[in-house]
């Protein structure tokens, strides 16, 4: 529906991986006519050559766990920030011309 678009950003690596197929279906080229990317870096995007925003994903599940389980009801809410680093894959380029 929208040829001059360039680049799909997902909020999931599930997502990606969808549109990835997609785009195939269409006869897109992943990266010369679109670029895709997603975030979480889970194990298959690494097997399908997405590029992705990598987390943390099993320190992320102890620490909300913690969070949770010493959480006071009259406690403020707590922050934690936690490193991601952007792994570039087979699927992101530059923009066509």
């Amino acid at each position: 529906r929208h040829p001059d678009l360039t680049a799909i950003c997902c909020f999931g690596d599930v997502l990606a991986i969808g549109a990835l197929d997609a785009a195939r279906r269409q006869g897109l080229s992943v990266p010369g006519d679109l670029t895709i990317t997603g975030f979480d870096d889970i194990p298959e995007a690494g097997r399908v050559g997405l590029t992705t925003v990598s987390q943390p994903l099993v320190e992320k599940g102890r620490i909300a766990g913690e969070m949770l389980l010493s959480h006071a009801l009259a406690e403020t809410p707590r922050r934690r920030f936690l490193p991601t680093s952007l792994e570039v894959r087979a699927t992101s380029g530059p923009p066509r011309p």
